[in-house]
């Protein structure tokens, strides 16, 4: 009997922890009620199952006093997400939040508090155009009635102010300092890129890479290689400078035909199998994560392949996205909502090791 106890005290905690996941502190407008109902079936089976084993053994009496506690809250918890989601519209407030919120941190694990001069101010002009076009989307619910989304969509604006203005200061303090200090700089801009080649981009599978990504890169590349000449154009001979431009002007080269391979890959293929292979994808990127990250000591984890597979992640449901507004598969829309529900899991573990790490 006491075997029997254990197995369903930890089913118990099985339960309870499935709800935290998915339902503690989450936006009730944005939670799938079935995944609810599911947990509320295991839980009045699981106290079913206790009653019947205790048999008047008072040792899980404790144990059933919090599942009861847990069942009525449970239960609250579903009629209220019921409730919140019979108006569409408030539910698609809430996912327009959620999409701000994931913007917002992306900009907290690129851009607060990181050195102006080695930040990528296309990736950030990229994040404005996604606000722009998530606050667009909430002033018209705003204008219909909607209260739920006035204040999300004030904090919206005050952010958007905010990457235009840094914007212009990254541009700025990338063009500022000495000569000798402009080499190095434009150095690391370009390696920066180059890993990110090397992350998102070597070895994977052609149609499930972003091609969006690869010509922002291509474009940052050019940038950087403009400074470089500039630098040449003004005088100052450096032979490290020159050698550099000639490493981005060959990776230049190299992304544009990739970007061409990319485009082919894409096209070669129906859509659903696209849709498909980005599910794939995302299982990789799924496994790499629980690899690396599920059950581990947070303070000696890789905090900077987290933040990659968030952005991995970010890529994928934009891709998702493209795929969802031309054409209505199911298995798309599925994989959709999985995983953005995983990267906001992961960009909360992202925050979570950071303070365990005490990192800036």
């Amino acid at each position: 009997m006491t075997a029997n106890l254990a197995s369903v005290n930890d089913e118990l905690n099985s339960i309870f922890a499935d709800y935290d996941r998915n339902f503690a502190g989450r936006p009730r407008a944005t939670r799938n009620s079935a995944i609810l109902s599911d947990i509320i079936e295991r839980l009045e089976s699981s106290i079913g199952t206790a009653k019947s084993l205790a048999n008047g053994d008072d040792s899980i009496a404790d144990t059933l006093k919090t599942a009861n506690e847990n069942l009525d809250r449970y239960l609250e918890e579903l009629e209220a997400i019921r409730t919140i989601q019979s108006d569409s519209r408030v539910v698609f407030a809430a996912e327009l939040a959620g999409e701000a919120n994931r913007v917002f941190d992306r900009y907290q694990r690129h851009f607060a508090g990181a050195n102006r001069a080695t930040r990528d101010y296309l990736k950030l002009n990229a994040m404005a155009d996604e606000l722009v076009s998530i606050e667009d989307k909430m002033a018209q619910l705003v204008e219909a009635g909607v209260n739920e989304a006035k204040k999300d969509r004030g904090v919206v604006k005050e952010q958007l102010s905010l990457y235009r203005t840094e914007i212009a200061n990254i541009k700025q303090a990338q063009v500022s300092g000495n000569n000798s200090e402009k080499v190095d700089r434009y150095a690391q801009l370009a390696n920066d890129q180059f890993r990110l080649y090397r992350v998102h981009f070597s070895g994977k599978s052609r149609p499930s890479r972003r091609v969006g990504l690869l010509e922002r890169m291509k474009s940052n590349l050019k940038i950087y290689r403009r400074y470089m000449n500039d630098l040449q154009k003004s005088g100052f001979r450096n032979t490290m400078n020159q050698k550099n431009i000639d490493v981005v002007s060959a990776n230049i080269k190299m992304y544009e035909t990739e970007i061409e391979e990319v485009k082919k890959a894409k096209a070669a293929i129906p859509v659903k199998d696209l849709a498909g292979n980005l599910g794939g994808a995302a299982n990789e990127i799924f496994q790499s994560y629980r690899d690396s990250f599920a059950g581990k000591d947070r303070s000696g984890v890789d905090i900077e392949l987290l933040s990659d597979l968030c952005d991995g992640l970010h890529d994928i449901v934009l891709q998702m996205k493209e795929i969802s507004n031309e054409i209505d598969i199911e298995a798309n829309d599925a994989n959709l909502r999985i995983v953005e529900e995983n990267l906001t899991s992961y960009e909360n573990e992202y925050r979570a090791i950071k303070e365990a790490q005490g990192t800036k």
